[in-house]
């Protein structure tokens, strides 16, 4: 059996990061429930082929190589040999994934200790992603049997909008197929390469994800391992379990992934280890809520390392990890009569509650550094905005007080799924304009996108008519403003609630009133010209539309909702603007086409009804001068 001391470093790395390890498991966890490995069906098959040919001694393997020139049987191989037609293959497979005893009736296959280790690891949190090679539904058997819920699988045939890296249910990629379910990659052409999406989705969970690879040996699956073995940033560990020696892991993932190794005797036997080392240290843990205040100085401690890019990632994927699991719940209330008021507070709180550290964390990144991480902050905000819906209720009748009806509650409650997106947006990208990291507004406002699926295609669009103020908090205006009043002490509008919130969670980087309000509204005329730049429409009818991305603090401030008027833009925005030109120096902000940026400014100051601030930008064509 596995040496505990070998088992220890993988425990520690998925009861330290649950949730970001996948598991990559092949036939070897299968090996005891009477379902043929590769390895033993191809025995068979040339047992059937040879037939009488074979004497003892004389062993199947050896007519084989004296019939095909010396090479080596693969149960590929044989199979694209011997089973040509769909009927021939169906038949082919049924005896091994359908075996019969000796009665004829249908032999039962259950899981085995290491399928129900497994389980119990997705049950606890600590996994929610697994690759595997083999065809049968041992998995999703002995997960719902654990769980009580059916884990999502995934083929090369389902939807790509089925294809998330991050959620609360489990989901199984079945990289070769279900049986009986859809056809199965056998062939080496088949195994070569996968359709894009799924070759896609992959891709994400090797770049994101570690991996514990068990049962699995790299031999056949030549495609899949082209895929693992891409060049890519590893944010963390690989750990192969192999019952050999190392050298016997195929070369090309041996050069080409840094494997931590661990020699096991069997896989019920190290997934059983493995579940009871990551209980043990949760036993011994000791948990305490990470403060704004901690997650702030986490990142600082993180920053002063030599190589910080190596910690930063993991660090911050983990909280929002957190996050992610709360977005995803579904069915959290439970009650049949539903307090709507009450309710739709506790959602809004525990949103914010799980996000603020993830938002700090965030913030001191874009306060600290202009380019560096702009692409780790883009994918964050991007898991964050593609986001199903989700049911908040289990099914049955209920009804509600406050709100009209049930429906419309699931309505305002499903709008607050972007809020944890919005508080990271907003505080990070204040944090960037109080310290003019320009590139790091860039990668906030303009790179990240939503996901769209039309079809088999994937369209990308930004992210602002869905993760804007009014959008998220507009479905009851007066609600929040009674929040105001018991949260802060005063009836404002609807934008002094987020303004707040957001202010609390920075405050430690941006101490001063005065300078956290001048640039919260820099921010968000900032917010409303990358709108117009990655295509948003301006509506031009003469009542504003409360939903528009473009409604602002400032705007509410001097004109409030509705109706036409003059909107009094800040001092603060006017004088940043008019030093962008300067300070964009060599940052290749906006593409660096200040004329885009220009237009869009004097675009966004028509919808606001007033004069353009004054950018410094040189007109297309001319040279020299101020404009």
């Amino acid at each position: 059996m596995p040496s505990p001391d070998e088992v220890l470093p993988a425990a520690f790395a998925l009861h330290n990061s649950p949730r970001r390890y996948a598991l990559l498991v092949g036939s070897g966890i299968s090996q005891d429930t009477g379902i043929f490995t590769a390895r033993e069906i191809t025995d068979d098959i040339l047992l059937q082929a040879a037939g009488e040919k074979i004497t003892p001694p004389r062993e199947p393997i050896d007519w084989y190589r004296e019939t095909h020139g010396n090479a080596e049987p693969t149960f590929t191989g044989l199979f694209e040999e011997y089973a040509q037609s769909p009927d021939d293959r169906e038949a082919f497979l049924r005896q091994y994934f359908e075996p019969s005893e000796k009665n004829g009736n249908a032999q039962v296959t259950t899981p085995t200790p290491a399928h129900m280790s497994i389980a119990h690891l997705v049950r606890d949190g600590v996994i929610s992603v697994i690759i595997t090679t083999n065809f049968d539904n041992l998995l999703e058997k002995a997960i719902e049997q654990v769980t009580g819920k059916v884990p999502v699988v995934i083929t090369y045939e389902s939807d790509p909008r089925k294809m998330e890296v991050a959620g609360e249910h489990c989901r199984i990629v079945k990289v070769n197929g279900s049986y009986p379910g859809t056809d199965l990659k056998l062939t080496p052409k088949d195994l070569a390469e996968y359709v894009p999406s799924l070759a896609a989705y992959l891709d994400r969970i090797f770049s994101e994800y570690g991996l514990v690879i068990c049962g699995w040996s790299g031999e056949h699956d030549t495609g899949l391992v082209k895929l693992l073995t891409a060049d890519r940033t590893r944010r963390f560990a690989t750990f192969w379990c192999n019952r050999e020696i190392p050298e016997k892991i195929p070369e090309t993932i041996r050069t080409k992934l840094h494997l931590s190794t661990i020699g096991i005797t069997s896989a019920n036997e190290f997934f059983g280890d493995l579940e009871s080392q990551i209980a043990m240290l949760g036993r011994h843990e000791r948990k305490t809520p990470l403060t704004v205040e901690r997650a702030i100085q986490n990142v600082k401690d993180v920053l002063k390392e030599s190589r910080p890019e190596l910690t930063l990632p993991d660090l911050v994927n983990n909280e929002l990890d957190k996050v992610l699991i709360e977005l995803n719940k579904e069915g959290y209330v439970k009650d049949i009569h539903i307090d709507g008021k009450a309710c739709y507070r506790q959602r809004l709180e525990d949103l914010e509650t799980v996000t603020a550290p993830l938002a700090a964390m965030v913030a001191t990144i874009s306060f600290y550094d202009n380019e560096k991480y702009g692409d780790l902050l883009s994918d964050i905000i991007e898991r964050l905005i593609n986001l199903e819906r989700r049911e908040p209720f289990p099914i049955g009748h209920r009804n509600t007080t406050y709100f009209s009806s049930v429906e419309k509650l699931s309505e305002c409650l499903n709008n607050l799924r972007f809020y944890p997106a919005l508080l990271v947006i907003y505080s990070s990208g204040i944090a960037a304009v109080k310290k003019y990291n320009l590139k790091t507004i860039e990668a906030i406002l303009l790179n990240p996108s939503i996901r769209e699926f039309d079809l088999n295609h994937v369209n990308y669009s930004p992210y602002f008519r869905y993760v804007n103020v009014t959008s998220i908090f507009g479905c009851d205006q007066h609600l929040i403003i009674e929040f105001n009043q018991a949260r802060f002490g005063t009836a404002q509008y609807m934008y002094y609630y987020p303004y707040r919130v957001v202010q609390s969670i920075i405050q430690s980087l941006i101490p001063s009133e005065i300078a956290y309000e001048a640039a919260f509204d820099i921010f968000e005329y900032l917010y409303g010209i990358c709108f117009l730049s990655r295509g948003g429409k301006i509506r031009t009818s003469s009542v504003k539309d409360p939903t528009n991305p473009l409604l602002t603090r400032a705007w509410v401030k001097t004109v409030g909702y509705g109706g036409r008027g003059r909107m009094m833009l800040p001092h603060s925005v006017r004088s940043y603007i008019l030093e962008i030109n300067s300070r964009a120096g060599d940052s290749k902000f906006f593409g660096h086409d200040f004329q885009r940026f220009e237009l869009c400014n004097h675009d966004l100051a028509e919808y606001y009804e007033t004069v353009p601030p004054l950018t410094r930008i040189q007109p297309a064509g001319e040279v020299g001068g101020e404009n």
